[in-house]
């Protein structure tokens, strides 16, 4: 595969810097911190271009028995010639496809990006607002407001099959353990370190 082709092959993702100065404005308004991790992201970005793959022969006669009419697109190796529709893990351009699928996902929920730094996301006003840290599929969201929150969630869950949410006093994001206690924050990576 030529790579010179495409422009970027990855995903913006939001920088440490960002990421520790939201967590900073948290800890400060005490705002509440939940994770969010969007299951099979890729699968929900439609690829843009032309992009043909082989299914491997142990798994190309599973898919001929599902479906007969690839039959004829068997090689002689085997393995089933297929186009993808849909963006794939391994794939130069997924990451940059999951990445415009999110953001238009949340500029339609009423979200702006970030004039510094592209991969966080705000809505709302001083007070009453709620920002989001995008790191591929997984996101970190500060917010004032329960209602916020769940507006969110309602979108996110409108627009992906899996949206898995973590809250609490304890949570991760990125190897790191966030932890709430009374008005402080603490992060670390002591199970990072241990492994």
């Amino acid at each position: 595969m030529n790579r010179e082709l495409y422009e970027t092959g990855s995903s913006p993702t939001v920088s440490t810097e960002t990421l520790f100065a939201q967590l900073a404005l948290a800890a400060g308004e005490k705002m509440d911190i939940i994770t969010i991790d969007i299951g099979s992201a890729y699968l929900h970005s439609d690829m843009n271009e032309f992009v043909a793959v082989y299914i491997a022969p142990h798994l190309a006669k599973y898919a001929i028995a599902v479906d007969s009419r690839l039959a004829p697109f068997q090689d002689s190796r085997g393995r089933v010639l297929v186009r993808l529709k849909k963006a794939l893990y391994g794939c130069v351009q997924s990451s940059r496809l999951w990445y415009e699928t999110m953001s238009e996902t949340l500029h339609a929920a009423g979200f702006r990006a970030n004039d510094y730094d592209r991969c966080l996301f705000h809505k709302g006003e001083r007070g009453d607002q709620i920002s989001i840290c995008l790191h591929v599929d997984d996101l970190l969201v500060t917010s004032t407001s329960q209602r916020r929150t769940d507006e969110l969630l309602s979108a996110l869950r409108a627009r992906f099959r899996e949206v898995k949410v973590r809250q609490g006093a304890e949570n991760g994001y990125l190897g790191m353990r966030l932890t709430t206690a009374e008005d402080k924050l603490t992060v670390d990576m002591v199970a990072y370190i241990d492994e």
